[in-house]
């Protein structure tokens, strides 16, 4: 079973996304494909900006309850454009799936620098 995996990792590497197998939804270099979508790539990045910018110390974690609720709700666009693609017919750009997929990327780390302190 393994050797099938690697097999197919093997062969579709630098041609589709690995996440959700459409081409034409991640970021190229040439005809190289990443081997992440827009989406996985944007909450990559959300997550290592906000990494890095909670080491340097940029940000506090015992924010108001205001910020925790914007954060939370930094989550919804990215978990609305996912589902309405998922049971709907409707089909978002690259650009959307990017920006909302940081957003979720960088409120995510923020929970999780709230509940674990890490």
């Amino acid at each position: 079973m393994y050797v099938q995996v690697f097999k197919k990792i093997k062969k579709d590497f630098g041609k589709i996304p690995f996440c959700n197998g459409i081409s034409e939804r991640a970021p190229h270099v040439g005809a190289f494909c990443f081997p992440i979508c827009w989406r996985c790539f944007g909450i990559s990045l959300g997550v290592i900006i906000l990494h890095v910018v909670y080491c340097i110390g940029l940000i506090d974690r015992n924010e108001g309850f205001a910020i925790k609720l914007v954060v939370v709700l930094g989550i919804v666009p990215c978990l609305c454009d996912y589902l309405l693609q998922y049971w709907t017919e409707y089909v978002s750009n690259n650009q959307k799936r990017f920006i909302f997929g940081l957003i979720f990327g960088i409120s995510t780390r923020m929970i999780c620098i709230w509940i674990f302190g890490v």
